[in-house]
């Protein structure tokens, strides 16, 4: 997951150097309500979070090449296996995006 403003000027997102998983963790680690990124004072409100990665893909690609070994139903089997692990992953780390920004189902 990672973390980001909004650049009020350009309305760019500007990503943040920190990791959270939650605004409660968050308040820890920016103990101030406010905070300053590239010159433009933000609060620990508009921080948004973001899906980091596709992880299907890759673990599909990982689970075929890891595959090889095996043959044709080595990475059919590798893919699949690596894509089912990979999909998990992203539904994982989607609820945890939406719970960051307070998004229900």
């Amino acid at each position: 997951m990672r973390l980001y403003v909004i650049d009020k000027k350009t309305k760019n997102k500007i990503y943040l150097d920190i990791d959270s998983t939650t605004r409660s963790e968050l308040s820890v680690r920016i103990p101030k309500r406010r905070f300053n990124v590239e010159g433009m004072d933000y609060s620990i409100d508009e921080i948004k979070a973001e899906k980091s990665t596709n992880k299907t893909a890759l673990s599909m690609a990982i689970g075929g090449v890891v595959g090889l070994v095996g043959g044709t139903v080595g990475v059919v089997a590798g893919g699949v296996l690596g894509g089912i692990v990979g999909r998990t992953q992203d539904i994982k780390e989607t609820a945890a995006v939406n719970a960051f920004n307070g998004k229900r189902k």
